[in-house]
């Protein structure tokens, strides 16, 4: 039997630690309790989804593989009907990449309409080429409707239609992650050649700090459009007080002014900005030299 240590950080998050003395790599699993089981009957295949959006990137980083790679490591994951794992190996000295990596992707997956509908097209392509292209490639889904009547296992990872997939609008994705990716509900697994309480404090400094509520991460999401509208406000009067005593919009200040506000913040998505503050921006502008005259 492998030994190991177990621990629950505050915010709910299953900390598993194992010292591996034969090896120099650091196995970092995390595992959460959603599976296919956990579905709408009438909106089926999210689990399997999230699976591809997770890869997709984060307002913090967008190419989720590249950092994965530079840390000499590979990465993947499966989903079933219990269960959806995410796992990255990779050298030991790297395991606080692997954290963090995990941490961010838990709370802050960006997920714009552009990825969604790529992954989605991705899904629907593989559920046609395993189950519908495929001579009897339906036989165990057609099995499991035989099998269970009611019970969630009627249906596979892939879903029941690709009809549920090409459905699924923003609003129904972002609430699947906002319930489902959060510590309590997730099993983090390490095992490298490294002291357990060292593990296990890393786990608790990088993930261990994320918040649990449902609520308190969707009262996030929608700071993030509210620091925009401010960051919006504050640039319009700043600008006006400065065309009003300079007379210009060449003045230097007003130039690393503009420099200032369109240089994105880490917690608003790239798309916001180009959507909102870079063409509000514009607009004050305009405004203020109409104003001017």
């Amino acid at each position: 039997m492998i030994p190991y240590t177990r621990k629950t950080l505050p915010n709910g998050l299953t900390v598993v630690v194992n010292r591996d003395r034969a090896s120099k790599l650091a196995a970092v699993n995390i595992l959460y309790r959603v599976g296919a089981r956990n579905e709408n009957p009438a909106r089926t295949g999210f689990a399997h989804l999230f699976e591809h959006l997770m890869f997709r990137g984060t307002r913090a980083v967008e190419n989720f593989d590249l950092p994965v790679q530079m840390a000499s490591g590979d990465n993947n994951a499966f989903t079933n009907n219990d269960y959806t794992d995410f796992y990255i190996t990779l050298p030991k000295d790297n395991l606080e990449t692997a954290l963090w990596l995990e941490s961010d992707r838990m709370e802050g997956l960006d997920i714009t309409p552009a990825k969604l509908e790529a992954e989605k097209k991705v899904v629907i392509e593989e559920f046609r080429q395993r189950y519908l292209n495929q001579p009897y490639g339906d036989q165990t889904m057609l099995l499991r409707a035989l099998a269970y009547k009611v019970h969630p296992y009627r249906w596979a990872a892939i879903g029941l239609a690709t009809d549920h997939i090409a459905g699924a609008t923003l609003a129904d994705v972002e609430s699947f992650y906002r319930a489902h990716y959060r510590p309590s509900n997730a099993i983090l697994s390490i095992s490298a050649d490294m002291e357990e309480e060292r593990m296990l404090e890393l786990a608790e400094q990088v993930i261990g700090l994320k918040d649990d509520s449902p609520m308190i991460r969707q009262m996030k999401m929608e700071m993030r459009y509210i620091k925009v509208f401010l960051l919006v406000l504050v640039f319009f009067f700043v600008m006006m007080f400065f065309v009003q005593n300079q007379g210009s919009f060449s003045d230097p200040v007003v130039l690393r002014l503009d420099l200032l506000f369109l240089t994105p913040m880490e917690s608003i998505p790239m798309p916001l900005y180009s959507l909102s503050v870079m063409w509000l921006v514009s607009a004050c502008r305009a405004a203020l030299v109409t104003w001017k005259e």
